[in-house]
């Protein structure tokens, strides 16, 4: 039998964001909010659609996914476009949940820092 683990690839702007997450609240669910966000500009919903009126949460959801490159916006982060590494991330979450990090495999970014679970 084998202690050798799966080595899974971080998207780029998870591993950004996951640099930012301490690991205490609620992780699970700030993941969800990420992925909430990215699947709603995929979908070409805006505010409106997500159901306004926004809040300050929202806002710095939005605002750190366009800093990670993972959403772009023109005149008003209400109405965000999905980036490339948008895609990556929200195909990564989909796969690997909220809770990333305790699914089981080895998690590496490009710079080849690891990144472990919390727990």
């Amino acid at each position: 039998m084998s202690d050798v683990r799966e080595v899974v690839r971080v998207p780029p702007g998870i591993a950004a964001l996951s640099g930012i997450f301490c690991g205490c609240g609620d992780g699970d669910a700030a993941w969800a909010e990420v992925l909430r966000h990215l699947e709603a500009a995929d979908a070409g919903k805006g505010a409106r659609e997500m159901g306004e009126p926004w809040s300050g949460p929202d806002y710095i959801v939005s605002y750190l996914l366009n800093r990670f490159d993972l959403l772009g916006h023109g005149c008003s982060v209400h109405f965000c476009w999905l980036n490339a590494p948008g895609k990556d991330a929200i195909a990564f979450l989909r796969k690997w949940g909220a809770n990333w990090q305790a699914a089981g495999p080895e998690f590496v970014d490009d710079d080849d820092v690891h990144h472990e679970s919390f727990d």
